[in-house]
């Protein structure tokens, strides 16, 4: 039965039956594979790249959308939120031609423009504020919130790409405010692993670093050579010798001067006990043991540590993990960043046999992929990492300006030109609009790297300004951009929105997480919601959110009856249903406040004995 089907569709090609689809391609040798090319910049812009290829495959272009649409769209795109009623009123009726590159520009000025974004890069960063569900100490991050403000302060700054990725390599190893070391948690944040195992901490860097920042899935040649891509074994193990080479110290650095209020006085006090605490304990086991110079040093010296037995070692976790409770709960504790330090002699790495730590095979040096290097070029100054770093970003990469056009892309109009934004390794076909990629590509290089100005130069283009209605019969994937996407609202967007049109949206920037699904349901925008790795509550787990045990770079889309029932049974919307009903007496003016239309005839008699009896 199975080679009856194989042969049914071997003869009728059902699988690429699709009109509009571009056909599978044949892996192509690396060398030619398009990816691994540098872009080449064609001669028109994004408009007539598209038109060209929209003509040709005889598609029919949609009409432009409307001014209230485009309003709702950008502004939904950029922020993230609902464009207010006095927005689209005065927007709609700017009689300057330029009109929507103005609003964009004010979108873009706006702190909401950072939080949207930023949860775009927390996704592919796999943050999270907690360690997951491996660790057997305390399953706190106290401090990777700092690592989420710098990202949303770095984007509303309109920090240059290539300078975002530099610091959150290798902050530690350039001159910089100290406030910027906060970028390495880009390296920190990540899960931890059973038994402390840090060469998957280690490979977990190598994979954010690499398929986050250039789309391949360095990775996977941990235990072999990768089975599709140019990267041999070596490769990895010359970038695990790089990450190796740094350690996360006990101490963390300060990256703001200490609160000296009252309330900041008492929470010094309260951690000063419970660190003597534990120094009590291990002296009541141990009566050799002395308190350090620094009370809250919890790394005992081995003669000491390794005395103590499980029952009293869980002892030690628990009083540490009281200490790291208060850290992480308490407003007053002063923000500090999670950096990684150089070690005083870098690792010289050796291929670990099948990826087997102790089956430790031939040295090689530190290095960059060798598909993107000369033969003997290798890593000169220390660890390598601040030259990685550059070299994720260099002349000679042709990948991490495609990528992050890619997502740039994805964001704004709903799906990536590239369908794997996450892998541009040889399996990944060619993309329809391979023009328009590189030319957003050499766009964002050629403006010093500037996202913003990257977005102003999508927005601006009819190709986003189109109208979602038209046929998708004939490219019902909408490869060639004949129209616009219908784009449905992610969880941050539709939380975020029902806390602005019910009035309590609280517009405060950054600062510690707080607790979703408990009462009473703080107003804070949602990238500020405590992501507990490996027990996400109920709302995130319904609505897509990533989970955070590795990079992500573009989401699922689920529509379930779970979803239905959450939202119809939630007390945070019930709540916030109250509240515009409270803000908005009557029906038509909750009909402007939420979808910013009147009802019609039918929903008015509708909902007119539904609001009497609610």
């Amino acid at each position: 039965m199975r080679a009856l089907f194989l042969s049914i569709i071997s003869l009728t090609g059902w699988a690429t039956a699709f009109e509009g689809t571009p056909p599978n391609q044949p892996v192509e040798s690396p060398e030619k594979h398009w990816a691994f090319k540098m872009p080449v910049a064609p001669d028109a812009g994004i408009d007539e790249l598209v038109d060209r290829k929209i003509t040709k495959s005889g598609l029919k272009k949609s009409p432009p959308a409307s001014r209230e649409e485009l309003i709702r769209r950008t502004t939904h795109a950029i922020t993230g939120l609902e464009p207010t009623t006095d927005e689209i009123a005065r927007w709609s009726k700017d009689p300057r031609p330029d009109w929507l590159d103005l609003f964009t520009n004010d979108l873009l000025a706006r702190p909401t423009f950072g939080e949207r974004w930023a949860r775009h890069w927390l996704d592919v960063a796999r943050y999270a504020d907690t360690k997951g569900a491996a660790t057997t100490e305390n399953e706190e991050y106290p401090y990777a919130y700092t690592y989420r403000d710098w990202v949303i302060n770095a984007l509303n700054r309109d920090l240059p790409y290539d300078q975002f990725i530099h610091r959150q390599i290798a902050a530690d190893l350039m001159e910089l405010p100290r406030e910027e070391l906060a970028a390495l948690g880009f390296l920190t944040v990540g899960r931890s692993y059973q038994g402390g195992r840090r060469e998957l901490v280690i490979a977990d860097q190598i994979d954010v670093s690499t398929r986050g920042v250039m789309g391949l899935t360095v990775a996977c040649a941990r235990c072999h050579d990768h089975k599709d891509d140019p990267i041999p074994t070596a490769d990895f193990y010359a970038l695990y010798g790089v990450f190796d080479s740094a350690v996360e110290p006990k101490k963390l650095p300060l990256i703001a001067e200490p609160d000296q209020s009252e309330g900041a006085q008492a929470f010094f006090k309260e951690r000063e006990k419970l660190a003597h605490a534990v120094h009590d304990f291990v002296k009541s086991v141990l009566p050799e043991h002395t308190d350090p110079r620094d009370i809250l040093d919890f790394n005992l010296p081995p003669p000491i540590n390794n005395k103590l037995n499980q029952t009293e070692r869980n002892r030690f976790r628990n009083l540490t993990s009281a200490v790291t409770s208060l850290e992480a709960s308490s407003p007053y504790n002063p923000p500090r960043a999670m950096v990684v330090r150089e070690r005083p002699k870098p690792i010289d790495p050796v291929i670990f046999e099948r990826g087997n730590p102790g089956a430790r095979g031939e040295k090689i040096p530190r290095a960059f992929l060798t598909i993107f290097r000369e033969k003997d070029e290798v890593f000169q100054q220390g660890s390598g990492r601040l030259e990685f770093a550059h070299r994720l970003t260099d002349d000679r990469n042709p990948l991490t300006a495609r990528v992050w056009a890619n997502r740039v892309w994805m964001h704004l109009t709903g799906i990536p030109l590239v369908e794997s934004p996450g892998d541009f390794g040889v399996q990944t076909r060619e993309p329809v609009q391979r023009d328009l990629l590189d030319h957003l590509a050499l766009f964002l290089q050629k403006n010093s790297w500037s996202t913003k100005a990257l977005i102003r130069h999508i927005v601006s283009s009819r190709t986003f300004q189109r109208s979602s209605l038209g046929s998708t019969s004939i490219d019902p994937e909408n490869h060639y951009l004949a129209r616009g996407n219908r784009v449905r609202k992610d969880l941050e967007a539709w939380r975020d929105s029902a806390l602005q049109i019910s009035g309590r949206l609280d517009p405060t920037l950054g600062g510690k997480p707080f607790i979703f699904d408990k009462a009473p349901f703080l107003p804070r925008r949602t990238i500020y919601g405590q992501v507990r790795r490996g027990f996400l509550p109920s709302i995130l787990r319904a609505f897509d959110f990533p989970g955070s045990e590795e990079a992500l770079m573009m989401r699922t889309a689920t529509t379930t009856p779970t979803q239905a029932l959450y939202l119809m049974n939630s007390p945070f919307l019930h709540q916030e249903a109250r509240a515009i009903a409270a803000n908005y007496p009557s029906i038509q003016e909750i009909y402007q406040a939420v979808l910013k239309r009147a009802p019609s005839p039918d929903e008015l008699a509708a909902a007119t004995p539904w609001i009497a009896n609610a």
